[in-house]
């Protein structure tokens, strides 16, 4: 999983036809596009055919968060609890992203002493790959990662690790890469943890606010493809409405305060 970064220029220029018309309208937020389309002995795909494909496939995602149950006995849940904390310790090793042993604190930007590991982090215990257990979401101004606890073969695993401090860990498999300004840029990135267990990238954002505004979406094959403001804010409004709706953080003492 990478984060995309190039800037969204204007490549989508695609031979046109003068002699059509399109139009899309979207009347409620959940409803399929309609499209209506007239060419005139026109057998190239332009410009609009593909910012309509793009529209469609974004209408068709759908941003609520799955419904996790973790029907834990309080035996287990405390198992659970114990089994991180001594990760954190430094008392159990885990698998790191390269299939390597790793103590927690010598993970690469990720890893710190246990001393370290204060009110100034911010934490996540959920279930955040909805597996229906518990991971344990770390979060600092220079990385984010997921641990998992696999206990059946009693294994603990670098679900995700990223250098960054844009990732917001929306729950259930799903990330939100943010980044609120950079070079008169805002990029957002919706992330997915697939059915084969790698996070990929479902589809970025890019809006720029300098001189020359643009609104860019890349998804699937279709990469920096241009919608203007009116289009793009029909098609991203669902995704923006969703992200504030993050599970929430806690510190390290409300996570394993009972058990220090």
């Amino acid at each position: 999983m990478g984060i995309l970064l190039t800037a969204c220029l204007s490549i989508n220029r695609v031979e046109k036809k003068t002699n059509y018309s399109l139009f899309i309208e979207n009347t409620l937020p959940n409803e399929k596009l309609i499209i209506e389309r007239d060419y005139s002995k026109s057998t190239v795909v332009d410009e609009n055919y593909i910012i309509m494909i793009v529209c469609e496939k974004l209408q068709k995602i759908d941003f609520s968060p799955k419904q996790s149950v973790m029907n834990l006995k309080p035996e287990a849940a405390e198992m659970y609890k114990k089994a991180y904390l001594n990760v954190l310790k430094n008392k159990i090793p885990l698998i790191s992203k390269n299939g390597e042993k790793e103590y927690f604190r010598n993970l690469y930007k990720i890893g710190t002493e246990f001393e370290e590991l204060d009110d100034s982090y911010t934490y996540y215990y959920d279930d955040l790959d909805n597996d229906g257990f518990p991971e344990l979401g770390i979060k600092s101004t220079g990385y984010t990662c997921i641990l998992k606890y696999e206990q059946e073969i009693n294994e603990f695993k670098v679900l995700f690790s990223n250098p960054s401090m844009y990732i917001t860990i929306l729950g259930n498999g799903r990330l939100w890469y943010h980044d609120g300004l950079h070079s008169g840029t805002i990029r957002d990135e919706y992330i997915v943890l697939n059915s084969n267990s790698k996070w990929e990238t479902v589809f970025t954002l890019e809006q720029g606010i300098d001189t020359f505004p643009f609104y860019c979406v890349s998804i699937d094959e279709y990469k920096n493809i241009n919608l203007d403001e009116e289009l793009w804010k029909k098609v991203t409004t669902p995704f923006f409405n969703e992200t504030p709706n993050a599970i929430h953080s806690k510190n390290f003492h409300e996570i394993f305060g009972e058990l220090l």
